[in-house]
This record gives C-alpha cells, structure tokens and sequence, in this order.
C-alpha cells in the first residue's frame, strides 16, 4: 500500500583516524554518591545540597505517592 513518501539510505566509507589527545589540560573525574554530592578527582567534596525541610519532605514524600497512583494522561 503505497503513503506517499519517499525513504534514503546512504551509506559512506571514511578512513578510520585515530583521536587526538584532550588539548585543554588535564582530565578531571566526579563522582556522585550517597556521602557526599559530588567528589571529584583531586578529593575534594561537594556536601549534599538539601532544598526541603523535613517537614516539607513529608509533603513532598505525600505527593509522589498520590501521584504514582494516578492514571497517565488524567488530570
């Protein structure tokens, strides 16, 4: 059954190039775990940010349950 729209496949051959080293300094590595925010490569730590009260957390803990009850798509 023709829809009326027309497909392209191309396909193209490059040489394979080896990739050049990291020209702007060295590299750096984080970490994201449950202790800390962030820990990064030289060992210095980023303390977790906390953006709710307790109180607020149990709203907010509230919320979410509410919420992965509802249907998708309803209101």
């Amino acid at each position: 059954m023709p829809i009326g729209k027309w497909f392209a496949c191309f396909s193209v051959e490059v040489e394979n190039q080896p990739l050049s080293p990291w020209k702007d300094g060295p590299v750096a590595g984080i970490d994201v775990g449950q202790e800390s925010f962030a820990t990064r490569s030289n060992g210095e730590k980023t303390e977790d940010p906390r953006f709710f009260f307790k109180s607020e957390e149990k709203e907010l803990e509230w919320v979410q349950g509410m919420l992965s009850k509802t249907l998708n798509g309803s209101s």
